[in-house]
């Protein structure tokens, strides 16, 4: 297809989803007001309005259903010539909103002020699948011709991982595409940007850190029954525990020091610390534990097990030095995600972002684990996250979006699968 035939329909592209924002509007605040807290309202009533809509746009859909009462939804839409397959995911649910009274408007009511949409899932990421819908709507209206396939991906259980939703069709090998876009905001906001030191305004997120979650409990040392009264050689488990947690401390300082141009400092820290025994410690019948929760974000330039080997290193030394034996229990471990700056996908989306916004995105990553890692690790598809719209109010109270980045994210979407497909 020639440049200017591009241009051509770019300019197409960019009225037609102009002239939708109405339907952009009313269908992000159905969604919204449409309850899929995870864990609490479920995503099937949401999922039932996704279905009615891509059912009616032309879409062949499988639906599964891991878990009752949330759905997993498969959409395709077949070329009518060989080509690529692309990938375009959102999930469903949303996490809850908090203490609405801190709220400035309802959390699920999609109410308009000032030019934004507010409400829990505007940015994460409700918002997102209305405008992959629409972005397809307009290139059917537009009689657009598709080589390949398109297919889009709505699950649930994305907030807490993913077990009943992407996790469960990544296992049954029902995720397949050589490219992938996960809609997601993209955008940092001029106050966050201090704390994303690798993040710019506009940002496709090619990189994402893992993770590395382990327990451990810890005992104390017991006195003898005859000895009750000489307790100079008796521990608790706090005190074991703080000889830990102390090597612990040392080598979180040593790895914040671990930078990634992508995703930026590593980190390690406790999560919580919880000890059983209470009162004094001097009876021989009260074992005592303490658990330990610690977490490492591991950055996509590490080894995510030598990360791991360095903390159960100091958890060795502790055992050498108290002579107790400490329980582990590995809680997560999931590698980073890094896709290779000259993918097709993110070339695709560069070119198609200078179109809409005339700026070209800064190619990073974020700090955190996400979704996107099961695409690229697990299933072997290069995916990236873009869309416009802040990522830092994801979870926040007083979620929104701009119903200018709306249009805007309708408008890239459109014209990344045109290019891709057509």
């Amino acid at each position: 297809m020639s440049n200017l035939a591009n241009i051509n329909i770019n300019d197409q592209i960019m009225a037609k989803a102009k002239d939708k924002r109405e339907q952009i509007i009313q269908f992000t605040q159905e969604l919204v007001r449409t309850k899929s807290v995870n864990s609490i309202n479920l995503e099937e009533d949401v999922a039932h309005i996704l279905i009615k809509k891509l059912e009616e746009i032309g879409f062949e859909l499988q639906v599964y259903e891991f878990e009752a009462g949330r759905p997993n939804i498969i959409a395709t839409i077949q070329g009518e010539e060989p080509g690529l397959t692309l990938l375009c995911y959102s999930h469903m649910d949303t996490v809850p909103e908090w203490d609405a009274s801190l709220w400035s408007t309802d959390p699920f009511g999609g109410e308009i002020i000032d030019g934004n949409i507010y409400g829990r899932g505007t940015c994460d990421h409700k918002s997102e699948i209305v405008c992959l819908i629409t972005a397809f709507e307009i290139l059917k209206e537009m009689g657009t011709s598709f080589k390949g396939e398109l297919v889009l991906i709505f699950d649930s259980d994305e907030e807490k991982g993913g077990a009943s939703g992407m996790q469960e069709l990544i296992k049954r090998d029902l995720v397949k595409a050589d490219l992938g876009l996960y809609a997601c905001t993209t955008q940092i906001t001029t106050e966050s940007l201090p704390n994303f030191k690798t993040s710019e305004d506009v940002n496709i997120i090619r990189a994402t850190a893992g993770l590395i979650t382990y327990k451990f409990t810890v005992p104390g040392t017991k006195p003898h029954p005859r000895y009750l009264m000489n307790l100079e050689n008796t521990m608790t488990p706090s005190d074991h525990a703080a000889i830990l947690i102390n090597k612990l401390h040392y080598l979180s300082k040593d790895v914040s020091q671990r930078f990634d141009e992508n995703t930026g400092n590593a980190k390690l820290w406790i999560n919580s610390i919880h000890t059983s025994a209470e009162g004094e410690y001097d009876r021989p019948d009260e074992e005592g534990l303490c658990v330990i929760t610690v977490s490492r974000r591991v950055n996509p330039s590490e080894n995510i097990d030598k990360a791991e080997q360095d903390i159960l290193l100091k958890v060795k030394e502790t055992e050498q030095e108290t002579n107790i034996d400490i329980k582990q229990e590995l809680v997560r471990k999931r590698s980073a995600a890094f896709v290779p700056k000259n993918s097709r996908i993110i070339q695709e989306i560069v070119k198609a972002a200078k179109v809409v916004d005339g700026k070209k995105p800064k190619t990073t990553g974020v700090a955190a684990l996400t979704g996107n890692g099961w695409f690229v690790n697990e299933a072997q598809i290069p995916t990236v996250m873009f869309g416009y719209g802040y990522n830092d109010y994801h979870h926040a109270i007083d979620e929104h979006i701009a119903i200018t980045d709306l249009i805007k994210n309708t408008q890239v979407y459109a014209i990344i699968i045109n290019n891709i497909l057509s």
